[in-house]
């Protein structure tokens, strides 16, 4: 055996009392969503039910007598121009994350918060994720509409992730994906690190704003959502 790669050997499992090299990283596994397998068909979105990739899965609340929805979309539309609800499903780009087709759309509704857990119950690390301002959104706070203001000095639009453990305990991470003070506005794919999280059994997103009024948020509650990245054991 060569010299170098003995002494490499010896010096893992010897130096400072170690007895073994440590390799436990080795056995864990990536898992990407992209949301490229779901099939939109003609309309270009769905929106009716839970979706199911690489074992996670993304809660959906559908109300088939309104048509109404909340949790989680799958969508390939990129109307960058027209305003207001009926434009619900684009976001504000050329597609996905990487030039890719298909992404989530993320609606805060008022049934439960929209989560994100593995099939099975199991842990998961989750390490990033890519998110962009959708049109419906984005032109409402520039523009300003029927129920939402023109975002200015002192404004923002929150998107806040908890991450609850096995044992019940959460952990919060905050992200302004708007936020005018701070000349921010998440107007182009934006990777946001979720290595804070730690292990989950599930993540759980809320949306906030500084324009409110009756105790609810007047902002368009959406995000656009790709390439969500996952470690396992």
């Amino acid at each position: 055996m060569n010299k170098k790669v003995i002494l490499a050997a010896l010096f893992c499992c010897t130096v400072f009392g170690f007895t073994a090299c440590d390799d436990d990283d080795d056995d864990d596994k990536t898992v990407t969503i992209t949301f490229e397998s779901a099939n939109l068909g003609e309309a270009g979105y769905i929106n009716n039910a839970d979706y199911t990739e690489s074992g996670y899965t993304f809660s959906n609340n559908y109300d088939d007598q309104y048509g109404s929805w909340d949790g989680f979309a799958v969508s390939n539309q990129t109307d960058m121009e027209t305003e207001g609800y009926q434009n619900q499903f684009s976001v504000y780009g050329n597609g996905g994350a990487n030039g890719s087709k298909q992404f989530g759309i993320i609606y805060m509704g008022f049934t439960d918060n929209p989560t994100i857990a593995r099939a099975d119950g199991a842990s998961f690390e989750p390490k990033s994720v890519m998110l962009s301002l959708t049109t419906y959104t984005y032109l409402s706070t520039q523009k300003g509409d029927s129920f939402a203001k023109k975002f200015g000095e002192g404004d923002y639009f929150r998107v806040t992730i908890t991450g609850t453990a096995a044992n019940g305990t959460k952990k919060v991470l905050d992200i302004d994906v708007i936020d005018i003070d701070k000349n921010i506005a998440f107007t182009s794919w934006t990777k946001v690190d979720l290595d804070e999280l730690d292990d989950v059994v599930k993540l759980e997103f809320t949306f906030s704003s500084s324009d409110n009024s009756n105790g609810y948020m007047n902002t368009p509650g959406y995000i656009a959502i790709d390439n969500f990245v996952v470690e396992e054991d």
